[in-house]
């Protein structure tokens, strides 16, 4: 696949493959990291509010242009609207700040992080174990207020994350535009293939985040043992597709779902890893390879599966398609 870019549904090109800032601690993030991204070749950003994050990729962003090392055009960032106190009538309010953090004039792509909303104190605070759900007048409204973004030039596109097909359907039926993206949690223990499915079909294009973190979610198998008791990465049909190649199995597991137009975005502090996740164009997976993969999929029950956020959050009800 000699093609490196995703055509969204307005036209605008996204790189394939990006990297997500927004998991991390921190302290521990650090502009270094985003260097050695940024020199692998990633031009795909992706990053959070709520994780208080922005700012350290905005230095990263400034250092880069500021440098003439990058032209802003050939930059893609992606951040995502604050489930904050009343966001229904603070759209423009967290996407000027995500402005102001990154040092940018407007955001390529804008996502609706979560399907809650913490009810919190104070408005610059938010505790996850804290939430009320969005009904769908509220999806709608705020889907509006991203739309009024777009129309103001302040954002480019807009789509959602952690957010199920039926949710997106409803406001698809009654969008001025329609979402040019759904971010969702994609690896080989949670491949989410129906959504999957409804996105392609209704040319939304998926982003998978967390391709490669085998460990950090609290989730349970069909067979009832915590995710923590084995990794992917070590499956022995992932191993002998990787040895095959001369690849690593997490490249082998981006490779299928860059193969399969899907957008991984990859994290890790790991600078030899970063350079790894970014080397994934040199090779090509073929007809068995594929077969094999999408086998170990289905594998795993999807249904089976629950989302946990730090704080206890659960959202399986909106995250997977149940």
């Amino acid at each position: 696949m000699a093609n490196r870019t995703f055509t969204l549904s307005n036209g605008t090109r996204m790189p394939i493959i990006g990297y997500g800032i927004n998991k991390f601690e921190i302290e521990q993030l650090s502009v270094k990291s985003l260097e050695v991204a940024f020199d692998s070749g990633c031009r795909n950003f992706n990053t959070a509010f709520i994780n208080s994050d922005e700012k350290i990729l905005g230095k990263a962003i400034s250092h880069w242009i500021g440098n003439g090392l990058v032209e802003r055009k050939d930059l893609f960032i992606t951040a995502k609207l604050a489930v904050y106190f009343n966001p229904i009538k603070s759209v423009e309010k967290f996407v000027d700040l995500s402005l102001a953090n990154l040092g940018l004039d407007y955001i390529d792509l804008y996502l609706l992080h979560l399907p809650e909303f913490c009810k919190c104190a104070e408005k610059n605070q938010c505790v996850l174990n804290q939430m009320s759900s969005l009904n769908d007048d509220d999806f709608l409204a705020i889907w509006k207020g991203m739309e009024e973004m777009v129309t103001a030039g302040k954002v480019m596109n807009i789509g959602f994350a952690n957010v199920n097909s039926q949710k997106v359907s409803m406001v698809m039926k009654n969008a001025k535009i329609k979402p040019a993206v759904v971010q969702l949690e994609i690896h080989p223990f949670i491949p989410n293939l129906d959504q999957i499915k409804f996105c392609k079909q209704n040319g939304i294009t998926v982003l998978g985040y967390a391709p490669l973190d085998d460990g950090n979610f609290c989730m349970k198998e069909k067979d009832t043992k915590s995710k923590n008791d084995r990794s992917f990465v070590n499956e022995e049909v992932i191993i002998r597709i990787a040895r095959k190649h001369s690849k690593t199995p997490g490249q082998v597991i981006l490779r299928h779902m860059m193969q399969g137009r899907i957008g991984p975005l990859s994290k890790t502090l790991n600078h030899t890893r970063i350079k790894e996740n970014f080397d994934i164009f040199d090779f090509v997976l073929d007809k068995y390879d594929i077969n094999e993969l999408d086998r170990l999929n289905k594998m795993f029950n999807p249904k089976a599966c629950q989302f946990v956020c730090k704080k206890h959050l659960h959202l399986p009800k909106y995250l997977y398609d149940l």
